[in-house]
């Protein structure tokens, strides 16, 4: 047998795609966000000169988008939808937190409230770091107290508390200091603006909150330095029992604590905060929807005739050369934001005709969705589906949604008619519909479910009842 190796030489028929450059920028135009869009747009005008805007900016063009037509602006690419008329549901909107279940023994008047939070903080501008060191620019203190006390301003979390212990701040610290001039240190730090920054973490915080606001409450003070764990625990027979008071008179000192602020620092964070802008918009006008593409702060672009002048008269093959391709450059920007704006629109008019339940029964009206079939239908690769929806909004009367919120996984039901958001919904509904006293345990819930034939096993349950920032059975309980 000959095992000899030997070159041979074959042909073979392949099929590749080629991504020109035009199909890359148009790739990346496509997955921008109307801000990143706008800045981009920003920078093409700066960059290339043949570039130029026609008229000012509109905030939103209506009409509908023209795929045969290619013009040197974009003004064909408006669009304008209109759909059925469909009714207004209510909105899920439950958001809880941790830090702030001091209080939640009585969930309607007892827990942290954002709107008290917001009432009590000054107009917001800059990062914590930046208003912890302005306010030291006003404070008589040695140019080592002020050097100490900026470097404790880094070290700040989010909230406004050390990340650390004041062992571990001493000990893993470049700056050699004496524990003594670190005490010091965090003294002035919890002297400034606002109250309660640079604790060592909630429980101290609200300690140093209460010092700060003279608040001469020698039961709240004993709460909170006694019964911190148990109060969050929601152990309130516990607490009333240690404290020789009944549940109602603790749940009335408890209110008290709606007047300290249980992450001092976060209104500066919130301050810095990115805004939404959605690329998509529903309106309601005369009892119906309106699908429109938003153009909020695009210009219309155009070629600059200077341009196209000066490209017939130089004889100058260099100068000829130049401006041809900034031309080029120039058409392929318009035709990609053309191509955005068009694909978009036929992406959010099918997202909305499936999902057009979602306006009449709000959540549960969402239906299983994935990426291929809309893919399938609007004649696209489903990488084009995801680039395009990524990072986008959709503002409606119902509130302003992520794009990807319309997809949707099946979960529970035997037939797989049944989404997640709407099982969230369900699972909502009955805890919010519960007896306080007696609150439903996660396997009662799989059962309550159950009867609407929707199997989940209680590990879902848990982690669904999590995602909604619901508290266990214990900590919803109220005495």
């Amino acid at each position: 047998m000959d095992f000899s190796l030997g070159l041979n030489q074959t042909q073979s028929l392949q099929q590749r795609m080629q991504l020109t450059a035009q199909m890359i920028h148009g790739l990346d135009l496509l997955q921008m966000p109307i801000v990143e869009l706008n800045a981009q747009i920003d920078k093409e005008l700066v960059e290339n000169p043949v570039l130029e805007i026609e008229e000012p900016a509109a905030e939103i063009v209506h009409d509908k988008p023209d795929s045969e037509k290619l013009t040197t602006d974009i003004e064909s690419i408006a669009n304008t939808e209109t759909f059925e008329n469909f009714e207004k549901p209510s909105q899920l909107d439950s958001n809880f937190d941790e830090e702030q279940q001091l209080s939640y023994g009585n969930q309607n008047d007892d827990k942290f409230s954002k709107m008290d939070a917001i009432e009590n903080t000054a107009e917001i501008t800059g990062t914590l770091v930046d208003h912890v060191i302005n306010q030291l620019t006003f404070l008589d203190m040695s140019d080592r107290e002020k050097m100490l006390v900026e470097h404790l301003a880094y070290r700040l979390s989010a909230e406004g508390f050390f990340k650390e212990s004041f062992e571990e701040i001493v000990e893993n610290n470049p700056i050699e200091a004496s524990a003594e001039e670190w005490h010091g240190a965090v003294d002035i730090m919890q002297s400034l603006e606002p109250d309660g920054i640079g604790a060592f973490g909630l429980q101290d915080s609200l300690l140093l909150q209460l010092k700060l606001k003279e608040m001469q409450l020698p039961l709240l003070e004993k709460l909170i330095k006694e019964y911190f764990h148990d109060v969050v625990q929601n152990r309130l027979p516990k607490v009333a029992k240690g404290l020789d008071m009944t549940i109602t008179e603790l749940k009335d000192l408890m209110k008290l604590l709606k007047h300290l602020n249980p992450k001092p620092g976060a209104a500066y964070s919130i301050a810095s905060a990115d805004i939404i802008k959605p690329d998509v918009i529903i309106e309601e006008v005369e009892g119906e929807l309106i699908l429109k593409i938003s153009n909020e702060g695009i210009p219309r672009l155009g070629i600059s005739s200077y341009y196209m002048e000066l490209l017939d008269q130089s004889v100058d093959p260099q100068s000829k050369k130049y401006i041809k391709e900034k031309v080029s450059n120039a058409q392929k920007i318009i035709e990609s934001i053309s191509k955005r704006k068009e694909t978009l629109y036929k992406i959010s008019t099918e997202l909305l005709r499936t999902q057009k339940d979602f306006f009449v029964e709000g959540v549960s009206g969402l239906k299983p969705l994935m990426m291929q079939e809309v893919a399938d239908k609007v004649g696209m690769h489903v990488s084009t589906i995801c680039r395009t929806v990524a990072n986008k909004y959709l503002e409606s009367p119902l509130g302003t949604y992520p794009l990807k919120y319309f997809f949707v996984n099946s979960s529970g039901s035997e037939d797989g008619s049944t989404t997640t958001q709407s099982v969230l919904q369900k699972i909502q509904d009955i805890i919010d519909g519960e007896n306080k006293k007696k609150p439903l345990s996660d396997q009662a819930i799989v059962e309550i479910l159950k009867r609407d034939e929707l199997k989940l096993a209680r590990r879902t349950v848990t982690k669904y009842r999590e995602q909604l920032g619901v508290p266990s059975s214990i900590k919803r309980k109220e005495h």
